[in-house]
């Protein structure tokens, strides 16, 4: 049954729109209609509009379609107001969209879905653009006979969620491509199993042959005894249900000995009723050490921090110490000369050396370590000093050096820096009293520690340690060819420690 044979049953023959006030166009040759329910109020109105909701009513019998507010007009869509409403609105659908609009609303009207239709469709704008709508409505009135004499419902602009579809569906083509291209492999854990099944491209980015191949625990005796607890615990919490997506980074040992790093994910193909996975599938690749950008940007960010600090110290510094001189000058001619704007020049110097200063401590901040300043025991000394000033925290530093250690700028910036990130940290979140900074120097190696009295370390922290401070500390101590610790103590508090080695060239 067509939208033509139902409005004939409805006892119309045509449908005529209303304009967004609601009355209709005058007919003259129209019969006399029923009385107009009322209209909805201005706050559905207001809210309708905010939602960006479109709220139509057909009254079939009458024949005629109103429309609540200006949701069309907004939308550059031609209400289609007057006589035929549904078929001249329906001739602007997209000709591959009306047969499903028309199934569904037919459908709905004959009574075949009872709670509602829905429907998505493209329709041409007054712009000759195509813009996709949601369309959702359902009769609310029948005759004693079921015939439909009354249908409402809404209509949306779902445009913008099309696009991101389409754009999803795009990026996950791409996506597959580039895996492919990547030489990446599938795998497979039956968790009971407790080890997973690996595609080919796994043995062969190991050099795994023959009978090697169905060797007990093939991938877990692989990873890098530093990286298997990580692994293994972001494993677990998928498996768990504490997280979606399993990710990890790890190294492999090839079967010549050398280590390959690899990205590996996955995600829980089937779970029980307690939310436990039993299965999870996952994909991984090979891919280049994942740190040696990190170390490279850290270097080139240490560089750059330094010679901004040397330019604003050496260039805006001097300039602006130029400019003060000139106005001791200036101020000291116009008090020979008895001028009432003395007054002025010496509050323009004052400003001028305030701006001195915050120049040369940026500067500090910038370049904090160098040998015209006495090297990293000094810096140490002022970081501490400041610290104590602005928390209201004391913080002490301690230096045991029988003599400076032979650090070049780069090494000493970065134990600096090492030095400031743990003191901010144990200042903002450890809840400590106190905070030690302790710089020592013994046979072949410097250690730098700060130790605070706080509440020390979480267990998860310690565990996991994927901060982004506590790996940019890493990171350092790494580029140094040193070692960091994080520990807490007995009585309390934490303390950090890295351990550097004398001799050695930083990058």
């Amino acid at each position: 049954m067509d939208l033509r044979t139902l409005q004939k049953r409805a006892g119309s023959t045509s449908l005529r729109a209303v304009s967004s006030t609601g009355e209709p166009a005058a007919k003259p040759e129209e019969p006399p209609r029923p009385e107009e329910p009322s209209r909805p109020d201005a706050r559905l109105t207001a809210a309708a509009g905010a939602a960006g909701i479109g709220l139509w009513e057909i009254d079939l019998v009458a024949d005629r379609a109103s429309w609540l507010g200006d949701w069309c007009e907004r939308l550059s869509l031609d209400p289609c107001e007057g006589a035929r409403h549904v078929e001249r609105w329906t001739a602007r659908v997209h000709p591959d969209d009306v047969g499903e609009l028309a199934r569904r609303l037919d459908a709905h009207l004959a009574g075949a879905l009872e709670a509602f239709y829905e429907v998505e469709y493209r329709i041409r704008d007054s712009a000759g653009h195509w813009r996709w709508l949601l369309e959702r409505g359902r009769v609310t009135e029948r005759a004693p006979d079921g015939a439909a004499q009354r249908v409402a419902g809404i209509r949306m602009d779902i445009e913008a969620r099309k696009e991101a579809e389409q754009a999803l569906l795009g990026s996950r083509k791409r996506l597959e491509v580039a895996l492919e291209s990547a030489r990446g492999g599938l795998w497979d854990l039956d968790v009971e199993a407790g080890e997973p099944r690996h595609a080919d491209f796994f043995h062969r980015l190991l050099g795994i042959e023959g009978t090697q191949r169905e060797a007990p625990q093939l991938w877990s005796s692989r990873i890098h005894p530093d990286d298997g607890p990580r692994v293994r615990e972001a494993m677990q919490r998928t498996i768990d249900g504490a997280t979606q997506l399993y990710e990890a980074e790890y190294r492999l040992r090839h079967s010549d000995g050398a280590w390959r790093w690899v990205l590996d994910r996955g995600r829980a193909l089937e779970r029980d009723d307690s939310g436990r996975a039993r299965r999870l599938v996952g994909f991984i690749i090979e891919i280049p050490d994942p740190h040696g950008l990190e170390r490279e940007i850290i270097a080139i960010s240490s560089r750059e921090q330094q010679r901004i600090g040397n330019d604003l110290h050496d260039g805006l510094g001097q300039d602006l110490t130029g400019i003060a001189l000139m106005l001791r000058g200036i101020g000291a001619q116009l008090r020979r000369e008895g001028s009432a704007v003395c007054g002025d020049i010496e509050d323009v110097i004052g400003l001028v050396n305030v701006a001195i200063g915050n120049t040369r401590a940026l500067a500090r901040g910038l370049s904090p370590v160098s040998a015209e300043r006495d090297g990293l025991a000094a810096a140490l000394q002022a970081l501490a000093a400041r610290a104590t000033e602005r928390y209201g925290i004391p913080v002490t530093f301690e230096a045991r050096l029988a003599r400076s250690p032979p650090l070049d700028e780069t090494a000493a910036t970065h134990l600096y820096r090492i030095a400031q990130e743990a003191l901010t940290n144990a200042l903002r979140h450890s809840l400590a009293t106190a905070v030690t900074i302790l710089l020592a120097a013994s046979a072949g190696e410097v250690q730098l520690q700060v130790t605070d009295n706080g509440c020390g370390f979480s267990s998860a922290a310690l565990e996991r340690s994927d901060g982004l401070g506590l790996k940019i500390m890493r990171q350092r101590a790494q580029m140094l060819g040193g070692s960091l610790a994080c520990t807490n103590g007995q009585a309390g508090g934490a303390t950090v420690r890295c351990t550097y080695p004398l001799g050695r060239s930083s990058p």
